[in-house]
Formats: C-alpha cells, structure tokens, sequence
C-alpha cells in the first residue's frame, strides 16, 4: 500500500450523504461521480454495513466508501 496523497477532509467534503441523513441512491451516485471529478483516484466503490446495538434490534446502517487513488509520479 502507498503514501495517501489525499486526505479524509478532502474526500468528506464531496461527500452529499452526511451521518444521521436518509440515504438516497441519488445522492451516493452524486459522490461517487463528486470524487471521480477530482482526478485523484481511479476506483471507488460503496458499501453498507449493517449496523446492530447488541440484539436482534437494527439499529441502522453506515455505508463505507473504499477510494484507491492514482499513483503520482515522482523524480
């Protein structure tokens, strides 16, 4: 695995689907088309994990953006 180039806050803020939001496939697509905009990866993939508190009970889900970004070039 390589030195990230890019950082969290970056990635986070071409993001539309925020914590605690209703989830749309419109607004995951945005994102995905948001990051690939930037130029910095040539993968992206989401997925959602199923979230539960201990018990049967469904708590929610949280839905896990995998990025791989472009290789630089150095010297």
């Amino acid at each position: 695995m390589g030195v990230a180039t890019v950082s969290d806050a970056l990635i986070r803020s071409h993001l539309r689907v925020k914590e605690g939001e209703l989830v749309t496939q419109a607004n995951v697509d945005h994102d995905i088309r948001s990051l690939y905009g930037t130029g910095d990866f040539y993968d992206i993939r989401v997925t959602e994990e199923t979230l539960d508190g201990g018990s049967n009970l469904i708590t929610g889900s949280k839905l896990v953006y995998v990025v791989q970004e472009k290789p630089m070039l150095g010297d």
